[in-house]
């Protein structure tokens, strides 16, 4: 009798046994209550919370690799590159055949403009998938990075080809083709957006500069104002309208715009020494002195002026990558 009755009763668990279960339960709730609440935060935006959450469920299961690659993605929103580099560069080596951690590891290198390398991860993605608008921007990028313009045109066109508005592409190809001295055809560019509606801040200026290769300054003074109807606190704008009225010898309109930019961006240096430089020119000595002072007290450099090029424009592209789980593990 006692033989069927340990046959086919429960087996005893000892206290020390029930407490190790009760502990591991607490923990994988923790965990996922950690996890989902790093996904709400990336659904939100909020990637250093997202960060927060996902390094303490690490913490607690340092082998599950969802969690790596939602780290990696909270990562890429930081734009901490480097950090997500180093969870997505040995999830690459296992698993080779996920073209999205290959795209991925493409749009870090490309923010830290290490241009070979944003070209090897493009390759590999094609190897694995049909080629979308934005792996040929991103390879556009890093010819351009390289200056190959030749193929950063060649990159930037076959982005066009499959995305009709895509306003990134078009505006690096314009750059591109200005840079080889091609007017007509950067200036063909910068017209089909504007007269598209696509017309933002940065494309407003690129029309500016090629008005000014035409010595247009009328047509670069109305391109350089649209910019700031677009983005009041485009300081490249300011210094465009400025350059433009000193062209034409108007300096005491250049001085009136550019102590209103300085009115409304006082913490950028570059008009400030803008500033200083046509006070002087004025005579007003004391002035440019007070301006240059007060440039150099501010510690902090320029928030959007000390970021590359790269990162500024690469912020714009809409990165389909960025679901709950991106390298579909």
């Amino acid at each position: 009798m006692g033989f069927f009755k340990s046959l086919f009763s429960s087996p005893q668990i000892s206290e020390e046994q029930q407490q190790e279960q009760v502990s591991v339960e607490k923990k994988r709730i923790a965990f996922e209550t950690l996890r989902d609440g790093g996904v709400r935060a990336i659904t939100l935006k909020e990637y250093k919370l997202a960060e927060d959450y996902f390094v303490k469920a690490i913490e607690l299961n340092s082998d599950d690799e969802e969690i790596k690659a939602l780290l990696a993605e909270a990562y890429l929103g930081e734009n901490k590159m480097e950090d997500a580099l180093k969870i997505l560069k040995p999830m690459s080596e296992k698993h080779p055949d996920n073209p999205r951690i290959w795209i991925s590891m493409a749009q870090a290198a490309l923010q830290l403009e290490d241009w070979e390398e944003v070209l090897k991860f493009c390759a590999e993605y094609e190897r694995l998938d049909s080629v979308k608008a934005s792996v040929y921007y991103y390879e556009g990028m890093a010819f351009y990075g390289l200056k190959d313009y030749d193929s950063a045109v060649m990159r930037f066109g076959k982005a066009i080809d499959l995305s009709d508005n895509f306003v990134m592409a078009y505006y690096m190809r314009s750059k591109a083709y200005f840079l080889q001295n091609k007017i007509e055809e950067a200036e063909k560019d910068v017209n089909y957006l504007i007269e598209s509606d696509l017309g933002e801040d940065f494309v407003c200026i690129q029309k500016g500069k090629l008005r000014e290769v035409h010595e247009d300054y009328k047509g670069a003074l109305s391109a350089y104002g649209k910019a700031l109807d677009a983005n009041p606190f485009c300081v490249e704008a300011y210094v465009g309208k400025v350059k433009m009225y000193r062209l034409v010898y108007d300096d005491a309109q250049a001085l009136k715009i550019c102590e209103d930019a300085v009115e409304n961006m006082q913490d950028s240096t570059e008009l400030l020494r803008l500033l200083a430089e046509l006070k002087e020119n004025t005579g007003d000595e004391e002035g440019a002195k007070e301006c240059l002072e007060k440039a150099d007290s501010i510690s902090s450099p320029e928030r959007k002026e000390n970021e590359s090029e790269y990162t500024q424009i690469q912020n714009r592209i809409e990165d389909d990558m960025k679901k709950s789980n991106p390298f579909g593990l």
